[in-house]
């Protein structure tokens, strides 16, 4: 483990802020996972700007969401619902309450519908994971 190293700690925040996860600023800081999770648990000063720099970032996509927004924020409102699901995610989906959950078993022919809407969508988040266009990866986490 390296010693903590305050340059390299805003090194990291500032990849963190630019949208860089927090494991890949920091292996482009020069620094080990082991070190980073070590930095991150014992120096709250490190903690607190990494908070920062992910608020920073989340941030900066709600102003790109704002100003493209009659233009084209499809990019930023996805990065966004994936992010924030709870702050961004789609609410036209709504649960189900339990009492009607399991009324009435489903006919053959919805269940193999349903599997082929899953198993599309699946195939559909393989593709957008394994794009060149991938943003998810540079996102940190939360």
């Amino acid at each position: 483990m390296s010693k903590y190293n305050s340059r390299v700690a805003k090194e990291i925040c500032s990849n963190v802020a630019s949208g860089l996860s927090q494991k890949d600023s920091a292996i482009l800081s020069g620094i080990n996972e082991d070190t980073f999770y070590t930095w991150r648990k014992e120096k709250s000063e490190f903690s607190e700007s990494l908070e920062r720099a992910v608020i920073q970032y989340k941030e900066s996509l709600v102003s790109k969401m704002n100003s493209f927004m009659f233009k084209d924020g499809k990019l930023a409102l996805e990065v966004l619902a994936r992010k924030w699901p709870n702050e961004f995610g789609r609410r036209d989906i709504l649960p189900i309450p339990k009492e009607e959950l399991h009324q009435k078993p489903l006919s053959e022919e919805t269940a193999q519908a349903i599997l082929r809407m899953l198993k599309a969508d699946e195939e559909r988040f393989k593709r957008h994971e394994t794009s060149n266009l991938d943003t998810t990866s540079s996102i940190p986490p939360t």
